[in-house]
């Protein structure tokens, strides 16, 4: 009965500790994303003043704002057919068999021949800064998040498409972000070597043709970073899977591979550690014709795989 009820105990004391982890990393992403909103707004007034004061200039010096309006609906056009050619062969492509076998071949390999031990996958959550991109994800929504009911193999994508002269554009973009949590307890006190891996399978579209009277732009971003506590936080650890920006570009191609950590820590025996991996992506577009996708969702062969998380003590 005492074994029963320390067990119990046990649980009880990591439970809570982990909802604090967990309700501490989306407060922050929480009011992060309230101050951004209420920059936006300051901001998109100021883009309405100055792109009045910028048409007002061009026509002074003899600028038809009208022909630039032509153009910038053409470039929306050109824009069009340009992804109706390029897009079909990033999200029609079929998975790669060979692949996922060599991904689960590594997990096992290390968890089975080397004697390293696997933190345990506690869940997944879907940060995002908008609710209605939630639409049909099975989870426990809480805005804005929502913690997913299969962890395992998840999908996020950003997709932006710029609008008029792209001068004085506001700031509009702000992490799409998974996060994954894990849990170990090691046996004793030491120094310990921790692996850890993400494999992840999607593709980016960059377009942007700057001319004389705009300011057109296209970024894509995507970062994975782990972040490690026990009693405090060790630091945060991130792999930069792609940041791209131009503001005269028209590039596109597949991401896929692995962001890999390898580092050493010294960890209290018997106690919990929590690791925290985030996959975040961002995308901007500034002016007619811009555009910037980053995606790992459409498609049967694109998506982000649960991160492994192994560790093994070492002798000192």
């Amino acid at each position: 009965m005492d074994h029963q009820n320390n067990f119990k105990s046990l649980l009880a004391e990591m439970e809570e500790e982990f909802r604090a982890f967990r309700k501490s990393r989306i407060d922050k992403y929480e009011s992060d994303l309230e101050r951004a909103k209420a920059n936006w707004k300051i901001q998109d007034k100021e883009r309405e003043k100055l792109s009045q004061e910028r048409r007002a200039s061009l026509s002074e010096i003899g600028i038809d704002t009208k022909k630039l309006d032509a153009k910038e609906k053409a470039e929306e056009k050109r824009l069009e057919k340009f992804l109706q050619k390029v897009r079909p062969q990033f999200v029609d492509r079929e998975p790669e068999f060979d692949v996922r076998l060599r991904e689960q071949a590594l997990r096992a390999a290390f968890f089975s021949r080397f004697g390293w031990s696997q933190a345990h996958l506690l869940g997944a959550d879907r940060l995002t800064k908008d609710i209605a991109s939630l639409d049909g994800v099975e989870g426990e929504v809480s805005n804005p998040a929502v913690w997913l009911y299969d962890a395992e193999k998840l999908t996020l994508s950003e997709k932006r498409v710029g609008k008029g002269s792209g001068c004085a554009h506001p700031g509009l973009y702000f992490d799409e972000t998974l996060d994954w949590y894990y849990t170990w307890i090691p046996p004793k006190s030491g120094h310990y070597a921790i692996l850890a891996g993400q494999d992840y399978h999607g593709f980016y579209i960059l377009e942007a043709n700057k001319g004389l009277f705009d300011c057109k732009r296209a970024s894509v971003s995507a970062y994975a970073k782990l972040h490690l506590y026990q009693y405090f936080g060790r630091g945060t650890k991130k792999q930069v899977v792609i940041d791209k920006e131009g503001q005269n570009i028209s590039e596109s191609g597949f991401l896929y591979g692995s962001s890999v950590w390898s580092f050493t820590e010294y960890l209290g025996g018997g106690d919990q550690v929590s690791i925290l991996i985030s996959f975040d992506v961002c995308a901007e577009a500034r002016g007619s014709g811009s555009y910037a996708e980053i995606n790992f969702a459409e498609g049967k062969a694109n998506y982000v795989n649960a991160p492994y998380v192994f560790f093994i003590e070492i002798e000192k």
